[in-house]
């Protein structure tokens, strides 16, 4: 039998793809995901197919859309029937490792009801052997930062306020008070790199999960002067106005079956309407 290859999945949370300098954005600097593109493959036409977190990580997972599992939100559960990433890879003999999360509540159906995943944002995915887990409550990271000796304020969240007694969360210059060896980044790392360390020449697979560029949006120390405000590019807003709000309306007319062309002057559609008729397959917006 062939030998099977080791697999690493990066997965990292709220970066835009028009922030990735090997796709245009040459304004930032990134030398390390400048090398991943550079000696792998970069898909230029890669959408995340939903918002937020949740829903999002069970579409990658399970290669299914939102309106298939189901998992609309945050905390909304994901049926166990679903076949995932990790059941998947266990059926053909790896053993997938997970540092970071998924954020994924449980099917009740599986568990009871005083379980305690259902009182957090989310947990960790059916199917991966957590070996860093950051959810549901960042007692991993904590308990690290602690036992390195980093005194920990008594609100724990804390850490990412910027440095400064008078200072208060949002936009600013300053670094925040915790230094960059000890980031939630260099967490994840340093224990990725342990649990490949251990693994020797075991294949393996592991799921690596940043919880960043996600907020809050402050960086340590040097990080936080890498870039000049003034240096950034411009902000491109789409397009808002009447006419955007009348293609909305418009899909609507069409998907309860209307036949007249939308107006502006035309009446609102019922609220009885609003559900599609099975037997009226909805068409794309007429023009306006």
């Amino acid at each position: 039998m062939a030998r099977r290859k080791n697999v690493l999945l990066i997965v990292v949370d709220q970066w835009r793809a028009d922030f990735v300098p090997a796709l245009g954005a040459g304004f930032l600097r990134t030398p390390n995901l400048d090398r991943l593109c550079r000696e792998g493959v970069t898909f230029r036409n890669h959408v995340t197919n939903a918002v937020p977190c949740g829903p999002a990580r069970a579409s990658l997972l399970t290669g299914l859309y939102l309106m298939n599992h189901r998992a609309v939100q945050n905390t909304v559960p994901l049926d166990s029937r679903h076949m995932n990433l990790g059941k998947a890879l266990r059926h053909i003999g790896y053993d997938p490792a997970l540092i970071g999360y998924t954020t994924s509540t449980p099917d009740p159906r599986t568990t009871g009801a005083r379980d305690p995943r259902f009182t957090t944002l989310g947990d960790l995915m059916e199917g991966f052997r957590a070996v860093g887990a950051f959810e549901p409550s960042m007692d991993g990271y904590f308990g690290w930062l602690a036992q390195k000796g980093y005194a920990l304020p008594e609100k724990r969240e804390d850490i990412w306020l910027p440095e400064g007694e008078d200072s208060v969360p949002g936009a600013t210059d300053r670094p925040c008070r915790i230094p960059a060896e000890l980031s939630d980044t260099a967490y994840f790392t340093e224990r990725a790199l342990t649990y490949l360390k251990g693994k020797g020449d075991k294949p393996w697979f592991l799921h690596l999960g940043y919880w960043r560029p996600h907020p809050p949006f402050i960086a340590p120390a040097p990080y936080n002067t890498m870039y000049s405000p003034a240096d950034m590019p411009a902000l491109h807003r789409r397009p808002t106005g009447r006419r955007r709000r009348r293609s909305t309306r418009c899909w609507i007319s069409t998907c309860a079956g209307s036949a007249r062309a939308p107006s502006s002057t035309a009446p609102a559609v019922p609220r009885a309407h609003w559900t599609r008729r099975p037997s009226a397959p909805c068409a794309p917006p007429m023009p306006a």
